[in-house]
């Protein structure tokens, strides 16, 4: 048994009791783990000299587990994200350990890159395929769908002469979409390319990063270093104070705003995302500049404001459902703390949805064009889950994933009381609501997951769309070509259509009937690259 919340020397044991058995250790209360010596270093200090070993532990998450052991298998230094643990007297090794094991790591994704994507070398054609039309949101039957190279060289029933060493795939009983897009993610490093290519998302929209950090696994998804989607990334902007974050840039002046911008579009980047600590004063400044350029204004409603004046300061985009319900509780004023989701948990089921004050807000949404990035998903878990039961959004999949992810789906929501437990259900329940009055009102809805689990997380917030009321083919198309059009790539990317890049996802059945067919992606094609997504989550320790 290996626990949640472990200390680093129970990692030790793992490596010892699976090395003392062959190299693998059936574990409770499920899975098998397998464990292997990756490499060792010599350090020196003070005038001591050790060999410390790196082991990696496969099966308890979605990417190995690493530590490092001495040549007695006693351990020696464990790093956790920003969190190491060393031996008293080496800490002026840390560096050394974190690198090589960073190194490890990118090595592993190399490899992975190498053997599971394929290449083809002529014509990929699909035959007697059913074709999601993402213009008309309807399925077309029969269809041939041939790649060349990275785009889509003939979309129709009577296709030209095929080249003879053409890669033929039966579309029978199959349907072929345009690659999805998940409109609000956090990359890190590890397992979401795979994941997010493994369900068919093939591009996403970063919003908010450690710039470096999202600018080296860019270019590594892009040159096919490492397997991952098509990445947009918006620029994070937010004030300096108690509640600030730890990414992305900060502006607390005039001057500071035209500085960030002007960096961030000097960076390629199309969008600007305002966060909770930004003084209410610089959204139109910030506006002004990002217009300027041509970038997309988008965020969190900072403290001390409502959804209403940003939409009039000049915002294009709303980021999370909260923000729409905080426009009608002006009381709560500071929104950059946790009480921009316990306040609306508490209250959001006291809001008409049919009153004329949302209404006419919904019309002003309108009226400006402004999309909405909901991420229901998440609030789905804040307010439904409960501890000791596995988060509503993964009941789909959990017993597919490994050991550790599960459990990490048990932890429950926010915390609950009497009080608040069904009403937390019930505001849920009016976001959904919510979002059906935003369709009905003919808004512009973005499908976004905001890190809930990377791809399979897309698919279960488009479920949420159509349990509020969304057909199943309207929710297809605002999550291809709506999200692709949102972000002026519809040129290139979002419909399956002659000309565009060979982005494609291939499931089994109709998912327009039934959208948990997207978890039967048979293929998926990005950039004119093969994989199949059964051996991407056999790499990641999850079932197919």
């Amino acid at each position: 048994y290996v626990s949640l919340n472990n200390t680093p020397d129970e990692f030790a044991m793992v490596v010892r009791a699976a090395l003392h058995a062959g190299g693998h250790l059936n574990i409770l209360p499920m899975g098998v783990v397998s464990v292997e010596k990756v490499q060792k270093i010599a350090l020196e200090e003070g005038g001591h000299k050790l060999i410390v070993n790196l082991y990696a532990i496969h099966g308890l998450d979605l990417t190995p587990t690493y530590i490092w052991l001495d040549d007695q298998r006693e351990f020696f230094s464990e790093s956790v994200g920003w969190i190491t643990t060393i031996r008293r007297g080496w800490e002026s090794a840390a560096k050394t350990l974190i690198r090589a094991e960073t190194d490890s790591g990118q090595s592993a994704l190399h490899d992975l890159a190498h053997n599971l994507a394929t290449r083809p070398k002529s014509e990929v054609v699909f035959s007697h395929v059913s074709l999601f039309n993402s213009n008309s949101a309807s399925i077309q039957t029969d269809q041939t769908v041939i790649v060349s190279g990275n785009h889509i060289s003939y979309v129709g029933q009577e296709p030209p002469s095929i080249d003879p060493n053409a890669t033929v795939i039966d579309g029978h009983g199959l349907t072929l979409l345009p690659g999805l897009w998940d409109m609000h993610v956090h990359l890190f490093a590890g397992s979401d390319g795979l994941l997010n290519i493994a369900a068919g998302v093939t591009t996403v929209r970063d919003m908010g990063n450690i710039n470096d950090q999202l600018l080296i696994r860019r270019r590594a998804y892009d040159t096919g270093n490492e397997i991952g989607p098509r990445v947009i990334p918006a620029g994070f902007i937010d004030g300096r104070g108690p509640d600030q974050t730890p990414i992305g840039m900060f502006a607390d002046t005039e001057q500071e705003v035209q500085k960030d911008v002007a960096q961030y579009a000097s960076m390629g980047y199309t969008q600007i995302k305002i966060y909770s600590s930004v003084k209410p004063e610089l959204v139109p400044i910030i506006v002004r500049e990002a217009h300027a350029r041509g970038m997309r204004v988008s965020g969190h409603i900072p403290a001390g404001m409502i959804a209403e004046q940003a939409v009039r300061d000049g915002y294009d985009e709303i980021q999370h459902m909260n923000f729409l319900f905080l426009n009608f509780m002006p009381d709560v004023k500071d929104t950059q703390t946790s009480a921009r989701l316990t306040e609306v948990g508490s209250r959001g089921s006291d809001i008409d949805i049919g009153s004329r004050q949302v209404q006419s807000f919904l019309n002003l949404l309108s009226d400006r064009h402004v999309a909405v990035d909901v991420t229901l998903g998440v609030f789905e878990s804040l307010y439904c889950d409960r501890p000791g039961q596995v988060s509503v959004a993964a009941l789909d999949y959990a017993d597919r994933l490994p050991i550790q992810v599960r459990r990490g789906l048990l932890v429950g929501g926010l915390p609950v009381t009497p009080e608040n437990d069904e009403r937390y259900r019930q505001s849920f329940e009016r976001m959904k609501q919510m979002l059906r009055g935003m369709y009905d009102h003919d808004l512009t809805i973005e499908a976004g997951t905001d890190n809930t689990v990377m791809g399979l997380g897309l698919i279960h917030e488009l479920q949420i769309y159509e349990e509020s009321g969304i057909p199943v083919a309207k929710t297809l198309q605002l999550a291809t070509l709506g999200a692709a059009t949102v972000m002026h790539r519809n040129s290139d990317l979002g419909s399956i259509e002659t000309g565009k890049l060979a982005d494609l996802v291939l499931v089994e059945g109709d998912p327009t009937e039934d959208l948990k067919r997207l978890e039967h992606a048979k293929l998926v094609m990005k950039d004119g690259v093969i994989y199949e997504p059964a051996k991407l989550y056999t790499a990641l320790g999850i079932t197919p």
